[in-house]
């Protein structure tokens, strides 16, 4: 029922045996003049795992073995929702805007590396740690930009928005403060801190703490900033950033142990540098759990302009320190009054206690004692 071709020299078989065709003996298939025969693929044979009658074997193309080792995934880096920022005209340089803004970023198989992706022709932005920082900013700049940070590649933005002077808040340069290690709940932290802030064209204030840190909590009490749930075992240094009607300002706390050696009054002078004390002014009497005002007078009566100059007023005995005051520059022959506030526990013996007050500057250090009696 069939017929046979030539038997060679690319003859082909008719239907035989169940009507199949076969091209030439030699390849498996028809070529042209000239044209190579493709290789043919390898298969192996597979058992199904079935042993009884009904059992089958079927054929898969070989695939070679992957190289050893162990086969991981790079996963992406991810970010969170940034929010938009808005800082005053002029700010200072090396003012922190966006606190810890490289938390925001998380990747699940790679350590996080935060850079500033975007160029600006108005000022400078860097990481500095896990904040922003802005620098150089140009002083008659106001406008929005938006602001490109890359997280490990994958990058993610928020607007910055420099408002003039006269339409927001603004503050004051904030002084960097210390707490005493393991203080209990409500010790002051930054007496009147609010008034660090003016915004002329609201009739109202809002403060909040943007920073947050595992080993404590600050709030706003009063007119007051206050430490509460104080990790009794951290010492360190932190960025405080607090906003003032959405505008950030920052300042460093420094949680620690001071020791309180007694020393003799001193004038550390160089390149005549020298201060002279007209006054210290301190209440006949105060009482436990009020605030205590304390008066510095001094001028500069050096050689030289003094330049980052703080004052600070402590009870050492009760472990008690005022916030301190500058930092500030005095030109020679100038004379300032700074007014200081310690705030007295509320469980202190009477007694009399030595109030020490501290001038520092760059090139000057100050220590001088006045009693102060608690009834």
């Amino acid at each position: 029922d069939g017929f046979t071709g030539p038997p060679v020299g690319g003859g082909f078989t008719g239907p035989g045996v169940g009507g199949g065709f076969t091209g030439p003996p030699v390849g498996g298939g028809f070529t042209g003049p000239g044209t190579a025969l493709p290789s043919a693929p390898t298969f192996e044979q597979t058992p199904s795992g079935n042993t009884g009658s009904t059992g089958f074997d079927f054929t898969v193309p070989f695939t070679p073995s992957l190289p050893g080792g162990e086969f991981t995934q790079d996963l992406p880096a991810r970010w969170n929702n940034l929010h938009d920022i808005t800082i005053p005209q002029g700010t200072q340089d090396n003012t922190i805007i966006y606190p810890a803004v490289a938390n925001q970023c998380e990747d699940p198989d790679s350590p996080e590396f935060v850079s500033v992706a975007s160029s600006h022709a108005s000022y400078n932005l860097f990481m500095q740690g896990t904040d922003l920082v802005i620098s150089h900013l140009n002083a008659g700049y106001t406008g929005s930009e938006q602001v490109t940070l890359s997280c490990n590649g994958v990058q993610a933005s928020f607007t910055l928005a420099v408002r003039n002077n006269g339409n927001g808040a603004r503050w004051n340069t904030l002084s960097n403060q210390f707490v005493q290690k393991g203080s209990p709940d409500g010790t002051l932290v930054y007496p009147n801190i609010v008034s660090q802030c003016q915004d002329q064209t609201s009739a109202f204030l809002t403060f909040t703490v943007v920073s947050a840190s595992p080993s404590y909590q600050l709030f706003f009490v009063g007119s007051d900033l206050r430490i509460f749930n104080l990790n009794s075992a951290f010492e360190g240094t932190d960025t405080v950033t607090l906003s003032c009607n959405n505008v950030p300002a920052s300042f460093r706390l420094t949680v620690g142990t001071r020791t309180f050696e007694e020393f003799e009054e001193s004038i550390v002078q160089e390149n005549d540098l020298e201060v002279s004390i007209g006054a210290i002014a301190l209440p006949d009497r105060a009482m436990p759990g009020e605030f205590v005002p304390v008066f510095v007078s001094f001028r500069n009566t050096g050689d030289a302009k003094l330049e980052n100059v703080h004052v600070r007023v402590s009870l050492p005995d009760l472990g008690v320190f005022s916030a301190s005051a500058g930092p500030f520059d005095l030109a020679r022959g100038k004379r300032t009054t700074q007014t200081l506030l310690m705030e007295l526990p509320e469980q202190v013996q009477e007694g009399t206690y030595a109030a020490r007050v501290t001038i520092d500057s760059d090139s000057l250090h100050r220590i001088v004692h006045r009693d102060l009696v608690v009834e």
